[in-house]
């Protein structure tokens, strides 16, 4: 793995984070993605002890134009990419019809959509170079739905359909498609 280079979104805490340090320690480069440029600066800090070459890129995947700028930036920067992981997500609960339409649609825009746009530009990328690792962040919450968590629900049920489909679309050009469907992360 030494060598390779890693895109994580949603890479200054939690799982991101956790997966940032894990790839370091593995001698990967690592650029990671957020809104929050102080906790990203901070991460990247901390993953620059491990010897390996770190970055960051202040975007928000719900954002498509963002995205573009972003994704370009850091393959530019680390001058390849080898891993994806989509990790950026925002939850919110709360009854079907007492949740805003304008945070449904964020949920929705930011879960799926944000994962689309980010796959879509580091995709030609790895079809270019014929292999690669897209690793897609959904939740148990994709797998069963809840009372109260409808947006949610959904979103990260739809991220499990389009990994599965991605996967069979991919598979030829060596590139691994694989969804994680953790439950409550600290």
């Amino acid at each position: 793995m030494k060598n390779k280079k890693a895109i994580i979104t949603g890479g200054s805490r939690g799982l991101g984070k956790a997966a940032a340090i894990a790839f370091a320690k593995e001698g990967i480069d690592v650029a990671i993605t957020g809104r929050n440029e102080k906790l990203l600066k901070e991460t990247v800090s901390e993953l620059e002890t491990y010897g390996i070459n770190a970055m960051y890129s202040v975007f928000d995947v719900s954002s498509y134009q963002d995205v573009k700028k972003g994704i370009k930036h850091i393959v530019n920067t680390l001058g390849s990419v080898d891993i994806l992981v989509n990790n950026a997500g925002t939850a919110a609960f709360g009854s079907f019809n007492e949740m805003d339409v304008s945070q449904w649609n964020q949920i929705i825009q930011t879960n799926l959509m944000g994962m689309y746009y980010v796959t879509k530009e580091v995709l030609p990328y790895l079809l270019n170079q014929n292999e690669g690792d897209i690793i897609n962040v959904s939740s148990t919450a994709g797998l069963n739905g809840n009372a109260n968590t409808s947006a949610y629900s959904a979103s990260k049920f739809a991220v499990i359909g389009m990994s599965e489909s991605l996967m069979k679309e991919v598979r030829k050009n060596n590139i691994r498609v694989c969804t994680l469907t953790p439950s409550t992360i600290e």
